[in-house]
């Protein structure tokens, strides 16, 4: 293409022109080179970080006044972004803002941070004549009371600046984790109103989350939920990071403790991460594997905090923080079984803690990436997650909770209608059971007056057996022989009857139990008809039944070698004389069978008003062996009897019952070598 020289000769200066008017335009429309925060009296500013400048010092070699001497001669380097932040790995460093006072007349600022706590942050005023003036000079430990303002938040002394006066606000900070450091420069007549729109943000916070948490805790008490007491707990540990986080610990709890409130943050984290797994293990009841898995990742994890004396603070946080992140997905995924049953309110609980571990993750990414959140969620991301999930918990739980409980009541009432249904059948099965148990009861009785009436019949026997022995001792050989036969049938009848024991209507007499010196025999009642039914006798000489006791057995106990004795002082007594007798001469016998060589005493007589409490005794004595407490508690027992005796174990027995149907009181005082001695007080 032909191109006309004269029209290049046209286009070249033009071409130059436009763009020297664009050069000129681009210097008149870029703003001028940044220079001081213009302040003006009863505004707020906000540093800018092209304004700023910043000082390296890893060794700490500058102090306040070196620091503003470097920045004054030009030092450090300009900074860039929207707020003030350094590099964590610089550690310690200086920042300079410059200070004018625009206005025509003075003011009173305060330097305000969003950041309720820094291990190591100064403030510092040096004017361009010279001079320092320290705002905030805080370090680990510095404690809350030594603040120059008593808040949550950071806040300095004031300062006052002429109508166009010029200064350098000189920052000292060392980088513990976020190196951001985001300021405002707020007049003093607004420190009031801050201090106490914060003061009033928090209480309504964690006023609302311990009121819930109170509820909650209570509901589950109530509803006997162990997993919301777990989540109860949980959530409160939870809560007290949130308070670390936010200062509010600092300022309640330990005030006075700054070290401890330099590192709480992490070992609570950690708590939180354990509690946690704890908690999600126990989420599902039949998942035991898990359970286990998940308590010792928490060992693992409160383990873990020993890594933190080696490896570096940051990177035990941010390992935290994961972990956080992965404990929240997984009860968000957990949770999502438990809400099965309870549809739209349970999946939107499931959606609120699914959104807040995004939240945790994207503060955990904003922190190590270095992305600024936004304002809503920056301002504190920590607050809306405990909302989000302690919501989201206290919607799943106590509908899961709920859920439970009417499936349980609706088993519970199936097996009370399956139970009704079968007391229902059995009903004339145990109506059948209680006549059989009647009529046994009956049969034991029978057995037992026979076999009372047995042992009774002993004695009579072998005294008549002794007596006619004597009578006939001139007779011959052929006569005694057969009267000894016919006792021999008789003896061997009775034994017969007595040895017939029933298991059964032993199993009905009730225990007795035994006072090694003073046991009183009473078992609640008798079971001989005829005895229970005796009416009580005119009164009698108690002599009667020592008499009628020296005829019976004095020649049983002289054939036996033993001396014996009976004697009565005047007593009368009303007692049935059957009754009565039979209960001396048990006694009697069994003291005269057991006593190898000695005496047997039968001794009564008015009874002692004051040990006895009664009318009249009876005592039975001998020179026995004697028996120990157990022996003695166990030979009162029904068919009890010892190694060497020949009877029928219920001598014992039959005095404990009859003592009893005669309103008597037995006491046996007795020791391995020392005899039998039985008294009894009517």
């Amino acid at each position: 293409m032909n191109t006309d020289p004269r029209t290049v000769t046209v286009w070249r200066p033009l071409a130059v022109c436009c763009a020297a008017l664009l050069v000129l335009a681009l210097v008149l429309l870029l703003p001028a080179t940044a220079g001081a925060l213009d302040l003006r009296a009863g505004d707020a500013a906000v540093p800018r970080a092209e304004d700023a400048r910043l000082l390296a010092d890893p060794g700490h070699t500058l102090d306040l006044a070196g620091a503003a001497a470097a920045f004054r001669a030009g030092s450090g380097e300009a900074m860039a972004g929207p707020v003030l932040a350094a590099d964590p790995a610089t550690r310690r460093h200086w920042i300079a803002v410059p200070l004018h006072n625009a206005s025509d007349r003075p003011g009173t600022w305060h330097v305000v941070t969003a950041i309720p706590y820094r291990p190591d942050l100064a403030f510092a005023l040096a004017p361009a004549d010279g001079g320092e003036q320290v705002l905030l000079d805080t370090t680990i430990e510095t404690a809350f009371a030594e603040r120059p303002v008593r808040a949550r938040l950071l806040i300095s002394s004031a300062f006052t600046l002429d109508a166009g006066q010029a200064a350098l606000l000189v920052i000292r900070h060392t980088a513990g984790g976020p190196g951001d450091l985001p300021l405002r420069i707020e007049p003093a007549s607004a420190i009031p109103q801050i201090v106490a729109a914060d003061a009033g943000a928090s209480g309504l916070f964690y006023g609302a989350a311990l009121t819930a948490l109170a509820v909650f805790g209570i509901f589950s008490v109530a509803m006997r939920s162990r997993l919301g007491l777990f989540y109860c707990g949980l959530l409160g540990l939870g809560l007290l990071l949130v308070a670390q986080v936010d200062g509010i610990a600092f300022e309640v709890l330990w005030p006075a403790w700054p070290v401890w409130n330099a590192w709480a943050t992490l070992p609570l984290l950690a708590a939180v991460c354990a509690c946690g797994l704890v908690v999600l293990g126990r989420i599902h009841d039949g998942w035991r594997r898990l359970r286990r898995v998940c308590d010792a990742a928490a060992v693992a994890t409160l383990a873990g905090l020993a890594l933190a004396a080696v490896l570096p603070s940051p990177a035990i946080a941010a390992a935290a923080s994961l972990l956080l992140v992965a404990v929240l997905l997984g009860h968000a995924i957990l949770l999502a079984v438990l809400a099965q049953d309870q549809r739209m309110a349970g999946w939107l609980a499931v959606a609120g803690t699914l959104l807040a571990t995004l939240l945790v993750g994207a503060a955990v990414a904003a922190w190590l990436v270095g992305f600024d959140l936004p304002d809503m969620l920056a301002a504190a991301p920590h607050r809306l997650v405990f909302l989000v999930f302690a919501g989201s918990t206290m919607a799943v739980v106590p509908g899961s909770t709920i859920a439970l409980r009417r499936a349980h009541d609706a088993a519970l009432q199936r097996e009370i209608d399956a139970a009704r249904r079968d007391a229902e059948k059995n009903r004339k099965l145990f109506e059948m059971e209680m006549r059989y148990a009647r009529a046994r009861d009956l049969a034991a009785s029978r057995r037992r007056e026979l076999q009372h009436a047995s042992h009774d019949l002993k004695q009579p026997l072998a005294s008549l057996r002794l007596s006619l022995d004597a009578l006939l001792a001139d007779r011959d050989r052929a006569t005694r022989a057969r009267l000894g036969d016919a006792f021999d049938y008789l003896d061997g009848l009775v034994s017969g009857l007595t040895g017939q024991r029933d298991d059964a209507a032993e199993a009905t007499l009730p225990p007795q139990t035994v006072d090694a010196d003073t046991a009183a025999g009473d078992p609640g009642g008798p079971s001989d008809q005829s005895v229970a039914s005796a009416e009580p006798a005119e009164p009698y000489p108690i002599a009667l039944i020592t008499g009628t006791i020296e005829q019976m057995f004095g020649e049983e106990a002289a054939a036996k070698g033993l001396a014996f004795a009976c004697t009565a002082a005047d007593a009368v007594v009303d007692r049935p004389v059957l009754p009565l007798l039979r209960l001396v001469a048990n006694l009697t016998s069994n003291a005269i069978k057991h006593t190898p060589a000695g005496e047997v005493r039968v001794t009564a007589g008015p009874a002692d008003a004051i040990a006895d409490a009664g009318a009249a005794f009876i005592e039975v004595a001998d020179t026995g062996p004697g028996l120990s407490a157990a022996d003695l508690a166990r030979l009162r027992r029904p068919g009890m009897k010892g190694d060497a005796s020949q009877g029928s174990g219920w001598g014992l027995a039959i005095v404990d019952e009859l003592a009893g149907t005669l309103d008597a009181r037995v006491a046996f005082h007795t020791a391995p070598g020392a005899g039998l001695r039985v008294r009894i007080v009517i």
